[in-house]
């Protein structure tokens, strides 16, 4: 069973789609100011907005659990439950225009990720997925007309009726692969030749932005993610968690004499909160 009630999966729930509306705010109204951060990442004043209010919101409602989130000051946890918070992935297309773009909410506990939301406020009509209590995976759709009409404050995910996603074990004969926009071509050429040879000739590609990515193995529309760039925890704990409910694996991806190595589950709560590359399958 889930770590949290019902009712405290709803508080999270509540607190992502209200995160969302002030997303939404700053994204059409294009009132938001670009920084630089020290890694010479994009930040914007929409981030920091969506980041208070997340981390308040998380602090006021579940005081007993530590909140690590990407636009605050971060301390490191190992062993005990922490949220891990992205409250604006995918910055740099958010700057540029593109919904593809969410806010993820993570819970964490012994380096393992136990709970996940991941919402797009606009990408494809609002999409929304959490983990339930009984530990189902559970999809909101249509949220940004659905949100539109009722009045910011009075937005809750009650309100809305969830789809529960389960695994589909479909044999198809291409390989479907989801990744991210930076990644170079020769890389995922070298990945199939040495796991899915007799793909080589026969797979399809799609590249997104943020943790929509996600979206594509839970709606099965994708075999694997493949992610070879620098990503962080935030970045990926939901999903990860998300994916587990439909016994998918998120596995590290190392590589010796020129070989790429398979390893073990990706894990949270490290010192430096970088991950390693990884593979979703």
């Amino acid at each position: 069973m889930s770590f949290f009630t019902n009712l405290q999966i709803n508080q999270i729930a509540n607190i992502a789609l209200q995160a969302g509306e002030i997303a939404k705010e700053f994204f059409y109204q294009k009132n938001f100011i670009v920084n630089t951060k020290p890694d010479q990442s994009k930040v914007t004043s929409a981030d920091i907005e969506v980041s208070n209010f997340i981390y308040k919101s998380l602090g006021n409602s579940f005081p007993k659990i530590p909140t690590i989130c990407e636009e605050q000051n971060n301390a490191q946890f190992s062993k005990e439950a922490f949220f891990l918070i992205d409250p604006i992935d995918g910055t740099s297309g958010y700057i540029k225009n593109s919904d593809q773009f969410s806010i993820n909410i993570a819970l964490v506990k012994n380096q393992k990720p136990i709970f996940g939301l991941i919402y797009a406020p606009i990408f494809e009509g609002g999409k929304l997925f959490l983990s339930s209590a009984d530990d189902n995976l559970l999809k909101y759709h249509d949220l940004l007309r659905k949100t539109e009409k009722i009045v910011k404050e009075d937005i809750e995910i009650s309100n809305f009726k969830p789809d529960v996603i389960k695994k589909i074990d479909t044999k198809v004969s291409s390989l479907r692969i989801i990744t991210s926009k930076r990644s170079h071509d020769s890389d995922l050429i070298k990945f199939v030749k040495q796991f899915y040879p007799q793909n080589i000739n026969n797979y399809s590609l799609v590249k997104r932005s943020s943790a929509i990515k996600f979206f594509d193995i839970l709606e099965n529309k994708a075999d694997i993610y493949i992610h070879f760039n620098q990503t962080m925890e935030w970045d990926t704990a939901a999903g990860h968690a998300l994916i587990k409910l439909i016994n998918i694996s998120a596995k590290k991806i190392s590589i010796i004499d020129d070989d790429f190595i398979i390893g073990n589950d990706l894990d949270y709560g490290k010192l430096d909160y970088l991950n390693s590359s990884f593979v979703i399958f």
